[in-house]
C-alpha cells in the first residue's frame, strides 16, 4: 500500500459561476490508471479527505532501458448537443400587438401579421440560442521521454492545450511540464521525486446571465448582429429594439466585457523508500500543492458618443482584480511489515502518521467609475474598494492495519485511524474511525465445476469520519467588513453571517458492505454483486436562522442520513479467436437514500434554490424521514373530496386539478416536493471489439427515475419562447373540478388581452398562471445516450519498422453522439452548481457538449 498525495480539485467561484476545476489541471495522457476506491473499507485508511470515496490517479514513470519517446496530438471540434425547443410563429410585442421597440421578445402577432404591417420583418425568425453558441475546437498536443538503467529512472513530458468555446468571445488554455525520477542508492534504499507546472486560464462567461439575455432577446433580430459597423456608432453595441439603440446583447457582452484567469501551479512529491530487513518497508513521502490565481474583471466605461446602447451590467466601467493563492502541504510516514507466522498463516501489519495543512489567501480589489472609458486599470477608478480572507487548516492523524491471510483464500484486515483536525473546537479535535473486512475465496478451498474459474465471497464494516471543510466555524469573531464603511477615517467592524457552533463535533459514517465475485469459463464471463447500507450521522451543515438572532445562518451537526443500495458488475467476452474478441462490461447500480433524523429545532435543512418567476423558485430543503434530493416549489393545487387526506408537504400529480372560477388552475403557494434529484438507477453498458490491427469502443450511460429544475423553461413560458406557448389562440377547458365537486366546463383563452369571448385574460395563461407554478419546470430528466465512440487502428509493425517507429496509432473519438431525454432544456447532465444541491440545471448550466476528435499517437 502507498500513501498518495492529495491534490486540490475545488472550484473557487468568486462572482463567477464558470470556473475551472482545478483537476482539469492533470493532462490525461500523463495518466498510467485511475482507479476509484468506494465503500468506507477501502477508504478508511485515507481519513477526512476519502470521506466520500477516494480516486486514485496513477501517473506515468520511467522504467529502466531503452529510452521511449512518446508525441501525440489530438484535434477536436465541439457542439451543442441540445438546445431548448422555441415557437417560431410568434413575434416581437405585447397582447398580440407588433412593435418593433417593444421590451417583449414574442408576445406579439404571427410573422405573417407582422409582415403585412412591417415588410422589413424577416420571413422566419432567428433561433437566437442555436445562432449564439457556435462551434468550439481544441488541440492538445504532449510529448514524453522516459527510460533510465539499472540505478535510476526518469519520466518528463511537455503540454499544451488550446480550446476556444462554443461560447463566443471564450477560450482556455492549458501548458504543462512534467518530471519525475527515482534513484537506487543501494539494495535497500531508494529515493523518488516528481514535479508538475501547470500554466491555464483563459476569457470566461457567466452561462446564467448569458442564457437569460438570449430569453430576452427578440428572435426578430439575429443575436449574432451585435454591434454597429458603420458611422458615429460603429463598435458599440447593436439592440434588438429602437433601430438598435435600445436592447442587451450577450455577444456584444463577451466581446467587451472580460473575465481572465492565469493560474500558475505547482505539483510536487520528493521521498524515499528505506527497506531495512526482509518483510519490512518504511516509505516517508512530502508532498506540495500550490498554486496562484490571477483573475481579472472589466467593463469599459461609456464612450461618451451620442446615442450609444450601453451594456447593462456596465454602468460607469469597472475593473475587478482577485489574487488567490492556495498551498497544501502532505507529511505522511509509513511502516510495513510482512512475514509468514507458518506455511498457512500470512501478517501484515503498517502504521503511519500523516499531516495535511492547507492555507488559503485571497485579495479582492474592486474600482468602479472609471475616468478613461477604455483604460482599465486600479488607477483610472473613482471608487476603490477592497476585502481580503484568510484561512488555515491542518488535520493530523494516526494510523494503523493489520491482515492476516490463510492458505490465500481466507483475509482478514483490520484498521484504525484518529484524527486531529484543526477546525472543530478543541475539546472535540480527536476523532477516531476504525474498519474490519473479511473475504473468503471459495475457489481455492473448494473443488468446483470447471465452469466456475473464479469465487469470492466478502463483507465489511467501517466507520469514516470527516471535519468541517471551512475553517473558523467553532468562534464568533469580527471582521472590518461592515456595509457603508469606512466613514472618513472610521473603519466598521461586524460579526460574521454565520453562527458558531461551540459544540461542533466530526461527522461519522457507519457503513456496512456485503459482495460476492464469480468467474465462469475460464473468466470469459463475471459477475460482481455488492449490497450496503451506511449511515452519516452528526452531519456538519449550514442551516438558516432568524435574522432576529443576528445572524442569517448558523453550521452545526444537523442530522442523520441513511444510504441503502446495490451495484451489480458484469463482465463478458462473447466472442475471442485469434484475430477477433468482444468484451462487455455492464455496470448497474441504485440507491435509496433517507433523512433518518434532524436536530431537535431545526425543523428542515435548506440546501440551495433556483429562480423562478412569479414566486416559483424551486428549492431543495431535508426534511426528516424523507428522501434526500427532493425538489420543492409552488404547484397547481389538486381537487381532495376530504381536504384532510391531502399530504402537506408531498404533491400529488395524479389527483384531477383544482379549477378556480375563473377556468384557470389554481397556483397553490405553499411549498410541496415536486420531485427528486437522484436517480433511481443507473446503468452503463461498454463494449470492445478488436479485429486485427482495428479496436472499436462504444458505451451507453443510463440514468432513469429523477428531476431537474429547469428554470430556463419558466423563463422561455414567461417571454412567450417556449414552442408549446404557440397555442396561445386556443381556447381550452382544463380537466379537472371546481370547489363544489362538479367537473370544470368553462371554456377560457390562453392568449393576452381580450379573448374570442369578449373577457380580458390580461397577460395571458403562461405569464399569469403557468409560469407560478414551479412542478411545470421541474421536469423528468432521465436518460439514455451513447456517450463515447471510438475506433482506432494500430499500424502494423511491419511498416513502421522501415521508418524507426515503435508504434503508431490513429483514434477516431466522438462524444455525447445521441441523447434520448424528455428534458426540455440543454443537458440534462450539467447541473446549475456544485456542492449538495444539484436539482437544477436552467439558465445557469452550461450547454452539454457533442464532440469529434482525432488523436496521433507515435512511439519512437
Amino acid at each position: 500500500m502507498e500513501q498518495p498525495i492529495p491534490l486540490e480539485n475545488t472550484q473557487f467561484m468568486m462572482r463567477l459561476p464558470c470556473m475551472t476545476n482545478r483537476a482539469a489541471d492533470l493532462n490525461l495522457e500523463d495518466v498510467e490508471s485511475i482507479s476509484v476506491l468506494k465503500g468506507g473499507a477501502a477508504t478508511a485508511l485515507y481519513g477526512v479527505r476519502g470521506a466520500n470515496g477516494v480516486i486514485m490517479i496513477k501517473t506515468k514513470k520511467g522504467v529502466g532501458g531503452k529510452t521511449i519517446f512518446n508525441v501525440s496530438m489530438t484535434t477536436s471540434f465541439d457542439e451543442v448537443n441540445k438546445f431548448p425547443e422555441t415557437q417560431k410563429k410568434y413575434t416581437q410585442g405585447y397582447l398580440g400587438n407588433y412593435d418593433p421597440n417593444s421590451f417583449w421578445p414574442t408576445w406579439g402577432p404571427s410573422v405573417e401579421d407582422a409582415q403585412a404591417i412591417d415588410p422589413s420583418h424577416p420571413d422566419t425568425l432567428f433561433n437566437n440560442f442555436e445562432n449564439a453558441y457556435g462551434n468550439g475546437n481544441s488541440t492538445n498536443m504532449h510529448f514524453s521521454a522516459s527510460g533510465g538503467g539499472e540505478k535510476a529512472s526518469f519520466y518528463t513530458s511537455f503540454s499544451r492545450l488550446q480550446q476556444d468555446g462554443v461560447v463566443p468571445f471564450t477560450d482556455y488554455k492549458r501548458t504543462g511540464a512534467k518530471i519525475s525520477g527515482d534513484v537506487k542508492i543501494s539494495e535497500k534504499i531508494k529515493i523518488f521525486g516528481s514535479l508538475d507546472y501547470i500554466n491555464s486560464g483563459g476569457n470566461r462567461t457567466d452561462a446564467r446571465l448569458f442564457n437569460t439575455r438570449l430569453v430576452y432577446w427578440a428572435p426578430r433580430v439575429d443575436v449574432n448582429n451585435f454591434e454597429f459597423t458603420e458611422g458615429a456608432l460603429a463598435g458599440t453595441m447593436r439592440g434588438y429594439r429602437n433601430d438598435g439603440a435600445r436592447g442587451n446583447n450577450p455577444i456584444y457582452g463577451n466581446k467587451t466585457n472580460k473575465f481572465v484567469d492565469n493560474v500558475n501551479r505547482f505539483i510536487g512529491n520528493i521521498g524515499f523508500n528505506y527497506s531495512p530487513i526482509k518483510g519490512m518497508d518504511i516509505n516517508y513521502r512530502f508532498g506540495m500543492d500550490y498554486f496562484n490565481d490571477s483573475r481579472t474583471a472589466t467593463a469599459p466605461a461609456p464612450t461618451g458618443i451620442e446615442g450609444e446602447n450601453i451594456f447593462e451590467d456596465n454602468r460607469l466601467g469597472y475593473i475587478e482584480e482577485t489574487r488567490i493563492n492556495s498551498q497544501d502541504l502532505t507529511s505522511n510516514l509509513m511502516i510495513s511489515y510482512s512475514t509468514d507466522l507458518n506455511e498457512d498463516l500470512n501478517l501484515t501489519v503498517r502504521a503511519g502518521l500523516d499531516v495535511f495543512q492547507r492555507q488559503y489567501d485571497r485579495v479582492s480589489t474592486r474600482g468602479e467609475e472609471l475616468e478613461v472609458w477604455d483604460f482599465l486599470h486600479l488607477s483610472n477608478a473613482a471608487n476603490i474598494t477592497t476585502s481580503q480572507f484568510y484561512s488555515k487548516t491542518r488535520v493530523v492523524g494516526l494510523y494503523g492495519e493489520l491482515g492476516l491471510s490463510y492458505k490465500d483464500y481466507l483475509f482478514l484486515t483490520i484498521t484504525n485511524r484518529n484524527d486531529w483536525a484543526s477546525t472543530l473546537p478543541k475539546e472535540n479535535q480527536s476523532f477516531n474511525y476504525p474498519s474490519v473486512s473479511l473475504g473468503y475465496l471459495f475457489s481455492e478451498n473448494f473443488d468446483l465445476p470447471d465452469w466456475i474459474s473464479y469465487g469470492k465471497f466478502r463483507g465489511s464494516w467501517a466507520q469514516i469520519g470527516k471535519d468541517p471543510q471551512i475553517a473558523y466555524l467553532t468562534s464568533d469573531v469580527y471582521g472590518a467588513n461592515a456595509n457603508f464603511f469606512p466613514v472618513g477615517e472610521v473603519t466598521g467592524w461586524t460579526r460574521p453571517s454565520n453562527k458558531a457552533d461551540l459544540n461542533l463535533t466530526s461527522e461519522l459514517t457507519t457503513e456496512i458492505e456485503f459482495g460476492t465475485e464469480l468467474k465462469f469459463f475460464e473468466n470469459r464471463l463475471g459477475l460482481d454483486l455488492t449490497w450496503y447500507k451506511s449511515n452519516a450521522v452528526d452531519q456538519i451543515v449550514r442551516v438558516p436562522i432568524s435574522y432576529t438572532a443576528g445572524y442569517d445562518a448558523f453550521t452545526t451537526n444537523a442530522g442523520e442520513i441513511e444510504n441503502t443500495g446495490v451495484e451489480i458488475i458484469l463482465n463478458a467476452k462473447p466472442v475471442k479467436t485469434d484475430n477477433f474478441s468482444w468484451d462487455v462490461n455492464v455496470n448497474f447500480s441504485t440507491n435509496k437514500n433517507r433523512v433518518v433524523s434532524i436536530k431537535e429545532g431545526i425543523e428542515s435543512i435548506f440546501l440551495g434554490s433556483d429562480f423562478g418567476y412569479a414566486g416559483s423558485s424551486a428549492s431543495q430543503i431535508l426534511y426528516a424521514n424523507y428522501a434526500y434530493g427532493n425538489i420543492l416549489g409552488t404547484s397547481y393545487r389538486r381537487y381532495y373530496e376530504n381536504p384532510a387526506d391531502e399530504d402537506p408537504l408531498v404533491l400529488d400529480r395524479d389527483r384531477p386539478l383544482l379549477i378556480g372560477d375563473d377556468g384557470f388552475p389554481i397556483i397553490d403557494r405553499s411549498q410541496k416536493i415536486l420531485g427528486n434529484s437522484i436517480p433511481d438507477w443507473m446503468m452503463n453498458i461498454g463494449n470492445r471489439i478488436n479485429y486485427k490491427n482495428f479496436s472499436l469502443a462504444f458505451n451507453f450511460d443510463i440514468r432513469q427515475g429523477f428531476e431537474k429544475f429547469n428554470s430556463l423553461n419558466n423563463f422561455l413560458a414567461a417571454f412567450g419562447a417556449a414552442d408549446y406557448t404557440a397555442n396561445r389562440e386556443e381556447t381550452v377547458v382544463f380537466e379537472g373540478f371546481t370547489a363544489d365537486g362538479s367537473p370544470n366546463n368553462r371554456e377560457v383563452y390562453l392568449g393576452q388581452g381580450i379573448g374570442p369571448d369578449s373577457v380580458n385574460y390580461g397577460a395571458g395563461f403562461y405569464r399569469n398562471v403557468y409560469r407560478a407554478a414551479t412542478e411545470n419546470s421541474v421536469e423528468d430528466a432521465s436518460w439514455v445516450r451513447l456517450q463515447n465512440l471510438s475506433l482506432t487502428y494500430n499500424m502494423p509493425s511491419k511498416i513502421l519498422e522501415k521508418i524507426h517507429i515503435a508504434n503508431a496509432s490513429i483514434t477516431l473519438t466522438g462524444t455525447n453522439l445521441w441523447l434520448s431525454t424528455d428534458f426540455r432544456g440543454f443537458d440534462p447532465e450539467v447541473s446549475v452548481g456544485q456542492g449538495n444541491s444539484d436539482g437544477f440545471a436552467g439558465r445557469g448550466a452550461n450547454p452539454g457538449l457533442r464532440s469529434y476528435s482525432m488523436s496521433l499517437r507515435l512511439t519512437f
